[in-house]
């Protein structure tokens, strides 16, 4: 988290999110239907907020990390197939609440489990179980950071915990690369 707040990744994917807002022509204009309520639902403009939602739960998420590396490691394509379809639940109930940004979520999730399975096919040197557990554990914890924001409505910068993925395998690097015994 400290180094996501030094980096300021927050603010970073908001100024995404509103780029992507201009592309999005169905959401510049106004509704006076139930997207008012979402806009007043949190204190962000609905779309930046759909997006960075969607973004976090789909693209940061455990299932994300076992069923990307199941398919990459194993060829088990079941776990894949599971996690499309609880993003486009989790997508269209998003979209219901804060309107088109949420169906962004698929850019940053797709980068991510490119990245994963780049990483999985050009370097399984680094998938260590202690680095899929850290995995694990960092998303764990992203998401319930982000069901505190859901569901009291606190602006935690949840974003800003990405930077803790990288810790793993920089922390193994090092312990791997310093040799002890000297």
């Amino acid at each position: 988290a400290i180094f996501g707040e030094a980096l300021r990744f927050d603010r970073g994917m908001d100024k995404l999110a509103t780029s992507l807002r201009r592309i999005d022509r169905r959401s510049a204009a106004t509704k006076n239907n139930d997207t008012t309520n979402a806009i007043e639902l949190r204190s962000g403009n609905a779309f930046v907020d759909g997006f960075t939602t969607a973004s976090i739960l789909c693209a940061f998420g455990a299932m994300t990390f076992t069923s990307t590396l199941a398919e990459c490691l194993d060829g088990d394509q079941k776990a894949m197939l599971i996690k499309a379809a609880v993003d486009a639940v989790v997508i269209f109930l998003l979209v219901k609440v804060y309107g088109s940004g949420a169906i962004f979520a698929a850019l940053p999730t797709l980068v991510v489990e490119g990245i994963l399975a780049f990483i999985a096919t050009q370097l399984p040197a680094w998938l260590t179980l202690a680095y899929i557990g850290h995995l694990i554990v960092i998303s764990s914890v992203i998401l319930i950071a982000e069901g505190i924001n859901l569901a009291f409505g606190k602006r935690l910068r949840v974003i800003n915990l990405i930077p803790a993925f990288f810790i793993g395998p920089l922390y193994w690097w090092a312990i791997k690369s310093v040799d002890l015994k000297k």
